[in-house]
């Protein structure tokens, strides 16, 4: 289960953590409900960058394509023109 990071209205990260959680919807959706299909991306990491993505996620309690995810969508809220 992904950690949830609260921010209040004062703080300077509020906006762009409301950014990102726009792009994101964490985990599959429930049974029986449809979102349609989602683009599959295949790319591939160094081992050693590989090892630090798992065991991030397992040290956060998420699957490293959940970290990837993030990852696209923080740099994408960042260099969007």
């Amino acid at each position: 289960m992904a950690r949830a990071i609260r921010r209040t209205a004062g703080d300077p990260g509020a906006e762009r953590s409301a950014a990102l959680a726009a792009h994101l919807e964490i985990g599959r959706p429930a049974g029986g409900e449809r979102r349609g299909q989602s683009p599959v991306r295949t790319f591939r990491l160094p081992t050693d960058m590989d090892c630090r993505l798992v065991d991030t996620a397992r040290s956060e309690g998420t699957t490293p394509s959940e970290l990837v995810r993030k990852a696209v969508a923080e740099y994408l809220i960042r260099h969007s023109s």
